[in-house]
């Protein structure tokens, strides 16, 4: 009897061993905790839990093993997203978990820096440059991410763009300069940027005449 109760007691022991392994994988407890959250472990999900900046999910996503670089059905990624928000952790989050920093959305082809440009979020795109990102690379329409930053009006990105290696002639598929459109946005400063960092003169949009009577 004592020798079947000690066979009982290691049966036992080793359910319990199996168990506590099996409750104890990562992965299933960062779904488990999705689950909790009454969040769906999908790619749409993450996308847009990284829109709102949600980092504990975010975070639970990846520990899940889900993809940094899924698209949801736009064909946006996290990143991407993240970066058009201004959601400075997620970014960060999601580039320290291997999001690539380069990949462009699939509708636009931009660049989570040209996003980031865009809402002119600074920190973001400061982080994005600091972790590699380039900005000459330009979407479909010719846009880079000093242009979008020039459209808006964004002067303290502009300077940031150019300091980082942004080129200051750069054109659109139009041929619109950097300079024109911050000339468009009444951004005087960034006109000056621009200009003292090589922007030739010449395509610099002349103040419209007066009409005489």
């Amino acid at each position: 009897m004592p020798e079947q109760n000690r066979h009982i007691a290691i049966a036992v022991l080793i359910a319990l061993a199996f168990l506590e392994l099996a409750c104890g994988n990562p992965r299933e407890k960062a779904r488990a905790r999705l689950g909790e959250m009454n969040v769906t472990y999908s790619a749409a999900s993450f996308v847009e839990r990284a829109k709102d900046g949600d980092v504990f999910a975010v975070r639970y996503f990846l520990d899940a093993g889900m993809n940094p670089d899924v698209a949801d059905s736009e064909g946006k990624t996290p990143l991407v997203v993240a970066a058009e928000m201004g959601r400075l952790e997620v970014v960060q989050l999601l580039l320290d978990r291997g999001a690539r920093v380069d990949l462009r959305d699939a509708k636009y082809r931009a660049t989570p820096l040209i996003w980031a440009s865009l809402g002119g979020h600074e920190h973001v795109a400061q982080l994005l440059l600091a972790k590699g990102a380039d900005p000459k690379i330009k979407q479909q329409q010719g846009v880079d991410a000093l242009i979008a930053a020039a459209a808006r009006g964004r002067t303290k990105l502009v300077k940031l763009l150019l300091d980082h290696g942004a080129n200051p002639k750069t054109t659109d598929k139009e041929g619109k300069t950097a300079v024109m459109w911050a000339a468009k946005a009444g951004d005087s400063a960034a006109v000056k940027l621009l200009t003292d960092a090589g922007a030739p003169w010449d395509r610099v949009p002349k103040a419209p005449e007066t009409a005489k009577p």
